[in-house]
């Protein structure tokens, strides 16, 4: 009769034990490949995707960058502020008789722009809503003008 622990396919409760540790570590490995494994793929993908995600916000407007020319004509006499949406009064803004200023708009179609004249000493003179048409602008320059009549958007 053989002893109890040579028997075939019995083992002791050491080596039970060492066994479940050997498999632990190589479920563990085999994890911390398939992670490592994940990132490396997830990288490879993420790398040139991510000029993707940079012009994610250019894909996904529905407006075009367009020239838009602030003019305070020459037939008035005074400077006046002439200020686009989201500007303040500043130095830039003001425009002698007779000269302009261009700004870059977003400009998306269906949609108003505010524009407005101010006087050196801060009064509103006044200010208009440009309607921006669906059309293209290509070898258009929309612009807001100043004239002695009032402020007008022509090319809109």
């Amino acid at each position: 009769m053989m002893p109890p622990d040579s028997r075939p396919g019995l083992t002791s409760a050491t080596d039970s034990a060492q066994n479940d540790r050997d498999m632990d570590t190589a479920r563990g490995r085999l994890r911390r490949f398939g992670l490592a494994a994940a990132v490396v793929v997830g990288l490879a993908l993420a790398v040139p995707g991510c000029r993707w995600f940079d012009n994610l916000d250019d894909e996904l407007k529905t407006c075009h960058d367009w020239d838009v020319r602030l003019l305070n004509d020459e037939q008035t006499i005074d400077a006046v502020h002439i200020i686009g949406p989201n500007e303040g009064v500043r130095s830039d803004t003001l425009l002698d008789s007779g000269k302009s200023r261009t700004i870059v708009l977003c400009l998306d179609p269906g949609h108003d722009y505010n524009f407005r004249v101010e006087s050196e000493d801060g009064r509103i003179l006044a200010a208009i809503k440009c309607p921006v048409s669906s059309r293209h602008y290509d070898g258009i320059t929309p612009t807001v003008a100043w004239t002695p009549i009032g402020l007008r958007c022509i090319d809109w």
